[in-house]
């Protein structure tokens, strides 16, 4: 034809040798080309509307700005292609071969992806919505800030491929191997992450409000930032494969409790904390410094951690939340009243929910009266106030009439 442009609509090409064949600009809509050889034609600007390009032997060829509604491209050869700017949305490339090829601007939103072997090719700028991935191997890919969203990804295998500002929001990753992925600041709303498999993944800042993660293993996950309103959290396991199955019901006690679990030095230190812990309050004055100190060289002799909290301002919300979260993990609390408003005050948010951790409340006779102490007396755990007359008569009785009560306490 003089233009150059050839009109094969709804030709019987099957089977047909075609390699290297210029096809730029021809009317192929409708064309049965299945198990046609093609590779390394020119197809710029070719119409394939309703082609049959089933099982095609594509490698290596140009296609740019072709028209592909409704083709067919189920096990189609695209090794090498040069596929710039090509909607495939919504084309069936099930079992395809895209190993290598060159993409740009390549839409597969709503495309049919199963099995289909993406070896070795950049989906940077590639639109994935919708697009049906199920059982794909992605895994090492750099899927970051592509949109993926309410794409099927179920059984598709992500180990090590980083999702960072991805958006699959309502995206199905049920039975997903996302081993060692990096999904940093990525939108995971609503997606179903059932079963999948999220051992050693490193999520940061990512949005997971109502998304699904029954089922899921969570094997050394690292976790910070999430957001989780809604988010279901049932039955995660903790544990590797071929080892006894552990679940809870929380994201981040999970990442806890695997560190504790498999992590000896973790599980040193949780083991510290629980048996060996002392919180001990009191105001910051130089007067008081040395009883303070004292303190906290008797708690050591007796081979106790001492946590010192030295108040000095005001009192905050943030300082008394710190003080009853330590206690919670101490073996028991001291309370060095003299001239403290911030010690009974912090005493309120411990003792009432604490009775397995005794207080022992010391104070100088001079220093005027404990009328707040009345107020604790109702409680068995806290003890008998220890007043001493001078700091360094205090000192001397830190073991006997300090530390050994409590310790007489928790014994009984």
């Amino acid at each position: 034809m003089p233009d150059g442009k050839w009109d094969l609509r709804k030709a019987r090409l099957s089977g047909a040798d075609l390699s290297g064949a210029d096809l730029s600009g021809a009317n192929l809509s409708g064309a049965d080309l299945s198990g046609a050889g093609l590779s390394g034609a020119n197809l710029f600007g070719t119409n394939l509307f309703w082609a049959n390009l089933r099982e095609v032997d594509l490698t290596g060829c140009f296609l740019s700005g072709c028209f592909l509604g409704e083709a067919k491209l189920s096990g189609a050869n695209l090794r090498g292609a040069k596929l710039l700017r090509v909607d495939f949305s919504g084309i069936n490339l099930s079992g395809a071969d895209l190993t290598g090829a060159k993409l740009l601007r390549v839409d597969f939103s709503g495309a049919n992806l199963t099995g289909a072997n993406l070896s070795g090719i950049d989906l940077h700028g590639a639109k994935l919505f919708g697009a049906d991935l199920s059982g794909v191997d992605l895994s090492g890919f750099d899927l970051s800030e592509i949109d993926l969203s309410e794409a099927n990804l179920t059984g598709a295998d992500l180990s090590g491929a980083k999702l960072n500002n991805a958006n699959l929001s309502w995206a199905d990753l049920g039975g997903a191997n996302l081993f060692g992925a990096e999904i940093i600041g990525a939108n995971l709303s609503g997606a179903n992450l059932s079963n999948a498999n999220l051992s050693r993944a490193r999520l940061c800042d990512v949005n997971l409000e109502n998304a699904k993660l029954t089922g899921a293993t969570v094997y050394e996950i690292s976790v910070r930032d999430l957001r989780l309103q809604g988010t279901e959290q049932t039955n995660l396991v903790i544990t590797p494969s071929g080892q006894p199955v552990i679940t809870v019901d929380n994201l981040k006690v999970a990442q806890f409790l695997t560190m504790l679990i498999m992590n000896p030095e973790v599980r040193e230190v949780v083991d510290t904390i629980a048996s060996k812990t002392v919180l001990v309050l009191g105001l910051c004055t130089p007067r008081r410094k040395a009883l303070l100190e004292a303190l906290c060289n008797g708690l050591r002799q007796r081979s106790y951690t001492p946590v010192l909290f030295q108040f000095e301002g005001p009192m905050t919300p943030a300082i008394r939340l710190a003080a009853s979260t330590i206690a919670n993990m101490a073996k028991f609390v001291i309370a060095e009243m003299t001239d403290s408003k911030n010690v009974p005050q912090t005493l309120t948010a411990i003792v009432p929910a604490l009775p397995s951790v005794p207080v022992q409340p010391i104070g100088q006779v001079s220093s005027g009266d404990y009328r707040m102490l009345s107020h604790f007396r109702r409680f068995p755990w806290v003890l008998p106030i220890y007043r001493y007359t001078r700091i360094d008569e205090a000192i001397d009785a830190v073991v006997e009439r300090i530390i050994s009560p409590a310790e007489a306490h928790i014994k009984r």
